[in-house]
């Protein structure tokens, strides 16, 4: 797939004439393994860095992390990771007790509202929406 969409990259460089389009990086992730490079090393890839959470840690014969990192910044500059999976209104969502395990229930929210709006720091004016 990442040869498919090196190639993409480079047709919308020549067609639309953006200059370095082509060499956008790509990045690979989802539960990715030592097996799983070593496999996309051996039959050949367009990808530019990979993504590793699941493994960081534990190796694959033992039980995962269950951890999530979140970049927000990189050299002073704020990042945020942009997800096709937004909370819609009637979409069944497991709801957990903090704190207690056995407490937990299944919900439909009726209406879906941003709580948090992070401001960063020294410009009250940016807003991160998400």
């Amino acid at each position: 797939m990442s040869i498919e969409t090196r190639k993409f990259f480079c047709a919308i460089e020549k067609e639309f004439g953006v200059v370095g389009f082509g060499k956008t990086n790509i990045t690979a992730s989802n539960d990715l393994n030592e097996e799983t490079i070593d496999a996309l090393n051996k039959q050949g890839h367009e990808v530019d860095s990979f993504g590793i959470g699941t493994y960081l840690v534990t190796c694959y014969a033992q039980a995962a992390l269950g951890c999530v990192f979140k970049l927000v910044e990189i050299n002073k500059q704020p990042r945020i990771k942009l997800s096709e999976d937004v909370t819609k209104v009637g979409e069944r969502i497991l709801c957990r007790h903090p704190f207690i395990e056995s407490k937990r229930a299944h919900v439909v929210p009726q209406h879906v509202e941003e709580l948090l709006k992070c401001y960063w720091p020294g410009n009250s004016s940016y807003i991160l929406k998400g």
